[in-house]
């Protein structure tokens, strides 16, 4: 993510929280944004294996960890954290007010908030196409009571920051550069997994709902290709 990169590499990532880390992927991509130098790396998720995995992955790093944490009761006191980055997780959240005032009291005066999150609107066709896939594998996990929003739209999460005890100093919209939007092997990829998905639903009452939208996505699927969603990302300093 070079125009990140161009924002931050003059910049030490010092003690820095990933929440919702998953299984730390979003990480190298802090790495090679900020100055190559940090005191300490924290990522949290609530998803135990994807935690698990994580530690496994960055063992080889001794200031790099992961802890089973929820970001709605943060166990650690405030202004602990120079920088604080939330990735794609704001639709994962049970309640966003909460959490992003904990992860703002968490953080120094003066320390950088770093949110990336994929928006729904003002999509080509082929990154439509991603935006659909999530949100029918956002409706299967509700159906099945998992927590799994929808992708917000783009003035919604701007919104959303502007109640924050932070100030926006900067955003940047990030689309992934890929040529071939129709690339077989990604299509086949993407077509099972949306049948994975729509079989998770063959006990649910609604599951020929779920199959109609599985088949009407496969056939945008096939003639638009599929590009990831374009990503917000917000850079803040806290007040």
């Amino acid at each position: 993510m070079e125009p990140l990169k161009h924002l931050l590499e003059t910049r030490s990532a010092g003690h820095l929280l990933d929440i919702g880390t998953g299984t730390g992927k979003f990480i190298p991509t802090l790495l090679n944004a900020f100055r190559n130098d940090y005191a300490r790396i924290t990522g949290i998720d609530t998803d135990i294996r994807a935690i698990e995995q994580a530690n496994q992955q960055y063992s080889d790093d001794g200031n790099i960890h992961f802890l089973v944490m929820d970001v709605e009761s943060l166990q650690f006191g405030e202004h602990t954290f120079d920088t604080v980055c939330i990735s794609n997780t704001l639709h994962h959240l049970p309640t966003l007010t909460n959490a992003l005032t904990e992860a703002v009291r968490v953080l120094k005066p003066d320390g950088l908030m770093l949110i990336n999150e994929m928006f729904q609107d003002h999509q080509t066709e082929a990154q439509q196409n991603h935006v659909l896939y999530h949100h029918l594998e956002a409706d299967i996990d509700s159906a099945l009571g998992i927590l799994h929003r929808h992708n917000y739209k783009k003035q919604e999460i701007l919104d959303l920051i502007e109640t924050l005890n932070v100030t926006i100093i900067d955003t940047i919209e990030y689309v992934e550069p890929k040529s071939d939007l129709k690339n077989e092997q990604e299509m086949t990829i993407v077509a099972h997994a949306c049948d994975n998905h729509v079989a998770r639903t063959i006990h649910l009452p609604n599951h020929e709902h779920f199959k109609r939208r599985g088949e009407e996505f496969k056939a945008r699927l096939r003639a638009y290709g599929i590009l990831r969603a374009t990503q917000l990302v917000v850079i803040c300093t806290k007040h």
